[in-house]
């Protein structure tokens, strides 16, 4: 009787060693076959955040290149910076004393 009781053991151990061994190589076979779609995935995420950064950077230079062509307008025209500062003024005057 121990000798069939370790055989029974032995085949489910054997049973257990082989579905252990076919879900590894299944596992393999899934993932080298995902393995393409996960490094172009990973290009595309690494795309993005390199345009995401550009515009962030691009968008940080903005308020100076405004303030600069700002100042250049006022140097370039004077007269008409003024009087569009005073027409601004009566405006805001006009919609805040309502």
């Amino acid at each position: 009787m121990a000798t069939s009781h370790t055989k029974q053991t032995a085949n489910a151990d054997n049973a257990v060693d082989r579905a252990a061994h076919g879900a590894h190589e299944m596992i393999d076979r899934v993932a080298e076959k995902a393995r393409p779609a996960v490094e172009r995935l990973r290009d595309e995420v690494d795309s993005a955040g390199q345009t995401i950064r550009t515009g962030v950077d691009q968008l940080g230079r903005v308020p100076g290149q405004w303030l600069e062509t700002s100042r250049a307008c006022v140097r370039d025209y004077p007269l008409a910076s003024v009087g569009i500062a005073v027409a601004a003024g009566m405006l805001l005057r006009r919609l805040l004393v309502r």
